[in-house]
């Protein structure tokens, strides 16, 4: 069996229309209609205009995106990493394709690691900045090595980033952190080793919740029941509501996906990190409990609670499970890996209305059933890290059991199908137990914890103020110690700049550690990429600018926080008193986002509606109103993004993979997916793919009738595909009518394939097409000297003096040291 792997060590650069050469087994004719600089113009020029970022770019579209960029520069800081097939790469030096910019560089995979220090990687993890992108090549997927290439660079890139996000927290946590401080009322500590001698029953989004949902309602009151709090919408949907609700993600993606977790206060508890998305602890309505520092920075605040873990919501619910002390725990929907219809959670998420993602990159892992499914390289690093959670669990006796034959396999976790799953009730039901736990939180605890929070808010914005205040002394004295801005150059400005670095330092130093950390991008700015080059003046001088200025920037956006912090609790105390005016609150909650806080304030005032004044009823049904299209609004930024997931693009590349790797089972996993996307072109996939599997099974008459299927349908990609198999198995079967027809066919989507085409004329004796054939093709690619060398014997062997004449010297005038075409031309 053929599977037509592309020789890219030979194969010749075509030009378009356009003056752009590429390579078409790279590119097929993606430039072709508008041409690469417009191209690329649109993709890549915003990513220009960034600062202080790190692009790994898969593929360079045949080089065309070397040549675009190499035209201009980007903003400060910011740095392209191509990553190609080592034979790729070799192409483009060899064709000198690699401009020499500082900023921009082409490795292979296997250069990526030793790079990792040149290109200062730990810095821009540090500061979120390193994006990984895909060329127009690796989008669509024709180097069906593209799609490899890329999950590793994701799991090799997403490995190196848990490991510095472990050391260092960054802005958006930090942001977070400081935004929830008046709602991070009670510690989850008050559960930790209470619920021994019992089982819980984990639920998160994969697949096979819906299996596991069921046996869960069936044995709901023997059960504690814990749930991701993105699978509340699926949960609502079959009248189940949990005992526990878990979040941790601070972004807003997190609220569109789990925001009918809303629906459970009554019932529920829930558990979140410090970090939690405001929108969703602010308009909580019952019992919550919070992980982690209150505050990032040391204080009295910061009280014991349970662990923290990541880096999924799964793995963090997981860690608080066993701290709580229950003898079992079994998962339901953590597969992490895709369902073999090429779903990635369960029903009711955003992902299984968008439909099956079938085209990314990634590997395959073993299942519990026994087959391989694909995973993405996040649930692969998911496999690992449950893996070390349940080992660590299984040391305190905690059994971790996960029933679903789709779901991966995980050390430590054991496989028991449900049937096999015996429970017993328990003494006490589980949501008394939870409740008498955790009770409300009265008005006077709040009001005396919102106390406390508003003091250490206020001393902490006066030790800011001071430190900024210092900082920019610091600036004043450099300038002294230069002899800038009309100063006199003096070394008493050096013992003063002392003296306030000895206050950052001593004073101040757990502000200042925490400016550090949340001002990194600021601080990188005075690193040199030449540590070992002595430092001049002006050198040292432009480096003290930057770390003051660093600090003044820093410290100023963090004033500003604890200002918004101090103003939210303010409120939160205006909450409390039967003074408060609901107009002066509804503006604090609008700023915020949060509408629903109405009902926690009519909650904890013990009020109802149409106990209000009639303006303050009619604000309060505003609100009411606005926080009911927050939790129902359909086109959410997570639907937008799951759409745009699911999409059928690089598929091809994706089958074409598995095809040349001859994996019959994971096309036969793809037909199936297929069956279930909402996309109308999936059926012609699904013919491809039956086409391929057929020929991997010596049934080449059954993958013929699939490809010729295709013929009927408009999709210009798969139909050439599908016309390369007709050419391969057509001239495997001397079927030479049907061979030419398909070769002929291609001929009019590339001129790529005109010598294939005048090769099988010539076998036919038509020599005069096949000639004309060559000669079409020279004239798309006039530089092909082996194509050149070709047609010019074929022109000798026809006795066609002046054209082989004319070939060679072409070749000479190409390639003046051409030993053959000279000898060739000596001969003549």
């Amino acid at each position: 069996m053929d599977t037509l792997p592309e020789d890219l060590a030979s194969e010749p650069f075509l030009t378009n229309q356009h003056g752009d050469r590429y390579l078409y087994s790279v590119n097929h004719n993606t430039l072709n209609n508008e041409g690469a600089r417009i191209i690329h113009a649109e993709r890549f020029d915003p990513l220009l205009t960034r600062k202080d970022k790190l692009y790994f770019v898969v593929g360079t579209d045949s080089g065309t995106l070397l040549s675009y960029l190499q035209d201009h520069r980007p903003e400060s800081g910011t740095q392209f990493v191509f990553i190609e097939p080592p034979e790729l790469k070799k192409r483009l030096i060899e064709e000198d394709l690699i401009p020499d910019r500082g900023w921009l560089r082409v490795i292979t995979l296997d250069e990526l690691e030793q790079l990792y220090d040149e290109i200062n990687l730990t810095s821009y993890l540090y500061i979120d900045s390193v994006i990984l992108v895909k060329s127009l090549a690796a989008e669509y997927g024709f180097l069906a090595r593209y799609h490899e290439i890329f999950f590793q660079l994701q799991e090799q890139i997403y490995q190196t980033l848990w490991d510095v996000q472990a050391t260092l927290g960054n802005q958006p946590f930090i942001n977070r952190q400081l935004e929830n401080i008046a709602d991070n009322l009670i510690s989850s500590i008050c559960l930790k080793n209470q619920f021994q001698h019992r089982t819980a029953v984990l639920l998160a989004g994969g697949p096979s919740l819906d299996e596991i949902l069921p046996w869960v309602k069936d044995n709901r009151e023997r059960l504690a029941v814990l749930a991701v709090s993105r699978i509340s919408r699926r949960l609502l949907e079959v009248d189940l509501v949990p005992d526990m609700v878990f979040s941790i993600d601070p972004h807003q993606l997190s609220f569109d996906i789990s925001r009918e977790m809303l629906r459970f206060w009554q019932e529920t508890v829930f558990i979140h990190v410090n970090h939690v998305n405001p929108k969703l602890l602010s308009q909580w309505r019952g019992r919550s409990l919070f992980v982690g520092d209150r505050v990032p920075w040391p204080s009295e605040l910061n009280v014991t609670t349970m662990p923290s873990a990541g880096p999924t919501v799964s793995n963090f619910a997981l860690a608080v499970a066993t701290d709580m002390g229950f003898d079992r725990i079994i998962l339901a929907g953590v597969d992490l890996c895709h369902s073999q219809q090429g779903f990635t959670h369960a029903r009711g998420s955003n992902e299984f209305q968008a439909g099956p993602q079938l085209s990314h990159a990634g590997t395959r892992v073993m299942t519990n059933g026994g087959w391989l499914a694909s995973t993405t390289s996040d649930f692969a690093a998911g496999i690992r890290i449950l893996g070390a959670q349940a080992a660590t669990a299984a040391d305190r006796g905690i059994n971790i059991i996960n029933p679903a034959p789709g779901a991966a396999v995980i050390d430590h976790v054991v496989h028991l199908p449900l049937d096999q799953i015996s429970l017993e009730s328990p003494e006490k039901p589980v949501k008394e137990l939870l409740h008498s736990l955790v009770p409300p939180a009265t008005g006077e605890e709040s009001l005396a914890y919102c106390q406390q929070v508003a003091a250490e808010l206020t001393k902490v914005h006066g030790h800011l103020l001071k430190i900024r205040k210092l900082a920019r002394e610091a600036i004043t004295c450099n300038d002294g110690l230069f002899g800038r801005k009309g100063k006199k150059q003096h070394f008493k400005y050096k013992k003063r700049m002392d003296k306030i670095e000895n206050r950052l330092k001593n004073e101040f130093s757990d502000l200042s550690r925490l400016i550090k950390a949340y001002g990194i991008r600021d601080f990188l700015k005075m690193t040199r990429v030449d540590q070992e080059a002595e430092w001049t003046d002006e050198e040292m001088a432009r480096a003290a600018d930057t770390y003051y200025e660093a600090y003044i920037s820093t410290s100023s956006r963090l004033i500003d926080l604890v200002k918004k912090a101090r103003t939210r609790v303010e409120s939160r105390k205006a909450e409390l008193s039967s003074a408060s005016k609901l107009a002066e609150l509804a503006d604090q909650w609008r700023r915020d986002g949060v509408p629903g806080r109405v009902m926690v304030w009519l909650d904890r005032t013990g009020k109802a509606i149409e106990d209000l004044a009639e303006n303050d009823q009619a604000l309060a049904l505003e609100l009411q109103s606005e926080f009911e299209d927050l939790l129902t609004t359909q086109d959410t930024e997570h639907a937008r993004r799951s759409r745009k997931f699911a999409s059928l693009q690089g598929l091809l590349g994706k089958g074409l993979a598995f095809f040349q790797k001859q994996d019959a089972n994971a096309l036969a996993d793809l037909i199936t997916a297929l069956d279930n996307h909402p996309d109308k072109r999936a059926r012609t996939y699904q013919l491809l793919f039956r086409g391929y599997r057929a020929e991997l099974e010596g049934n080449q008459q059954d993958a013929l009738e699939r490809y010729q299927e295709i013929f009927d349908r408009d999709q210009d990609t798969v139909l050439e595909e599908a016309l390369r198999r007709i050419s391969y198995i057509t001239l495997d079967q001397q079927d030479i009518d049907n061979a030419e027809l398909a070769l002929e066919t291609l001929t009019r989507i590339s001129h790529h394939y005109l010598p294939r085409y005048g090769d099988l004329l010539r076998l036919l004796g038509r020599h005069q097409d096949a000639l004309n054939a060559y000669i079409s093709y020279i004239e798309y690619v006039p530089g092909d000297i082996p194509h050149l060398l070709k047609v010019g014997e074929y022109c000798m062997d026809l006795g066609i003096r002046d054209g082989a004449q004319t070939m060679f010297q072409h070749v000479l005038s190409l390639e003046p040291a051409n030993a053959r075409a000279r000898n060739l031309l000596e001969s003549l």
